[in-house]
């Protein structure tokens, strides 16, 4: 019998996971990624060089394939591409204009304006406009592409720095910024599957972010956080992807909340949470296989879960590491560090360690569980010592 042939689009470090459960199921895989040689190429079964954005260029490597499903995962750059081919080829997914309304964060905003907490915000695609709006408004303010995943050309403006805004309009390919109000407060992720318009809720975790940063540091599963909090986060995250229209599929939502308990949308997604978030954290925690889950939505399976485990009956810690920026001359790994983690990552190019400004300047993580916070933390340290760097 002729094995189905599943197509991912994007093949980097965050699709691993997929690509691996897939090839394990027993299926093809053909991965395509801008890049010549990503992560997922040396395990996937056949693979093309193509922009994830491209949506023509990989519809055209789609049908030359003649591929049965197509799914990603982790990645908001390949949801469109996705949609866009399930639609022209006529395989299941979620539909072009509902994947639009979560990777357009202008267009989400608006979608959403009348029905949840949102912070205040206006639509820019002209340098002087946009500078104009932000010396008349006081306070703190975010400026973000429309379009970006990762933090990628957002920055905290005081006033309009024209440098930033320039990056963040360059970042948008042309398509935007918004400057938003900026929200204090708390910030979580929740986890969700959608089944038939239904939501499910799984998880909530609590981010720490690197120093005067936009990029997430710490994710925490240390159930910390109170019944009347998980309560709004998971109500309000029902009715937002409701009011998106999601039918079917996985989603990742980042909310705040601010000093008077209101939860405030940053911004949510109808992909899984990277960051071993989808592929590691949930599943741990709550028993549910997201990566599986993905697999049959793509090719149209039914999928049940009647039941889940209490997200809150473990603990777990996803850390990016948080070296001192510098130059290498080498760096030596303890093999016990294996011992301590579910999973690590690192991967120092061109032996420099960077400072983070985006996700793109991470450069390795590491996921360690644990019967409390202390016994959590305690391995995470052993972690950073089981690391010895030799700087130039």
């Amino acid at each position: 019998m002729k094995k189905k042939k599943i197509h991912i689009v994007g093949g980097g470090e965050n699709q691993k996971a997929l690509i691996e459960k897939a090839v394990n199921l027993g299926f093809n895989v053909l991965v395509t990624d801008m890049y010549e040689n990503p992560p997922g190429r040396k395990i996937s079964n056949f693979y093309e060089q193509v922009n994830t954005r491209d949506m023509n260029g990989t519809l055209r490597v789609a049908t030359k394939h003649r591929i049965d499903a197509i799914a990603s995962d982790a990645t908001d750059a390949a949801v469109p591409t996705v949609s866009y081919i399930a639609e022209k080829l006529g395989l299941p997914g979620i539909d072009f204009e509902t994947a639009m309304n979560f990777t357009d964060k202008f267009r989400m905003r608006e979608l959403l304006k009348n029905s949840i907490n949102m912070p205040r915000y206006k639509f820019f695609k002209q340098i002087e406009s946009c500078s104009s709006y932000i010396e008349a408004i006081p306070g703190k303010k975010i400026i973000k592409p429309v379009n970006s995943q990762g933090s990628k050309g957002v920055f905290t403006l005081n006033e309009a720095e024209e440098e930033k805004i320039r990056m963040a309009l360059e970042e948008s390919r042309g398509e935007g910024v918004l400057v938003e109000e900026y929200i204090e407060g708390r910030q979580y992720s929740v986890e969700a599957i959608v089944l038939d318009g239904v939501v499910i809720n799984l998880a909530i975790s609590e981010i720490d972010f690197f120093q005067n940063r936009h990029v997430g540091y710490r994710i925490k599963y240390f159930n910390e956080i109170s019944e009347q909090k998980i309560h709004k986060l998971f109500f309000t995250n029902v009715k937002t992807i409701q009011a998106l229209g999601l039918k079917n599929g996985i989603t990742h939502g980042e909310y705040r909340i601010d000093k008077h308990e209101r939860v405030y949308l940053i911004e949510i997604a109808c992909r899984g949470g990277g960051a071993c978030i989808s592929s590691i954290a949930v599943p741990y925690l709550t028993g549910v296989e997201t990566q599986t889950v993905l697999i049959n939505m793509a090719l149209g399976n039914s999928v049940i879960i009647d039941s889940y485990d209490d997200y809150r009956s473990k603990r777990l810690l996803i850390e990016f590491f948080n070296f001192s920026s510098g130059k290498l001359k080498n760096y030596q790994l303890n093999e016990k560090i294996h011992n301590l983690v579910h999973f690590f990552y690192i991967d120092f190019k061109n032996n420099r360690i960077p400072e983070v400004f985006d996700s793109r300047d991470r450069y390795g993580l590491f996921v360690v569980s644990g019967e409390s916070r202390e016994n959590i933390l305690l391995k995470a340290k052993q972690v950073y010592q089981y690391v010895k760097l030799n700087y130039a």
